[in-house]
């Protein structure tokens, strides 16, 4: 779920290797994909965003940004760990 302004945003997901201990955020390591969304009047959406972990790289993290269509880019998000998001397997 995304909270923000009524606009379009655009969605990109990264990997990477490692977190930051002290802020718990990722570096944007990897471009794993991208998708641009439509943020409703109450400034929520929800999305699904299909991307493709190379299998060497389970185990790292997956963190995304946001940008808003005047090109205003969020910090790259807490990192989800890998093998938590995949614990079921891997397609």
């Amino acid at each position: 779920m995304l909270d923000a302004l009524p606009c379009a945003q655009r969605i990109d997901v990264y990997f990477s290797s490692a977190v930051n201990a002290l802020s718990r955020h990722s570096h944007a390591q990897q471009h794993l994909g991208r998708a641009t969304i439509v943020v409703d009047p109450s400034g929520r959406t929800s999305f699904t965003l299909p991307i493709a972990v190379p299998h060497q790289n389970v185990g790292g993290v997956i963190s995304m940004t946001a940008t808003d269509s005047v090109g205003n880019t969020s910090e790259v998000g807490n990192g989800l760990a890998t093998d938590t998001l995949f614990a079921d397997g891997v397609d």
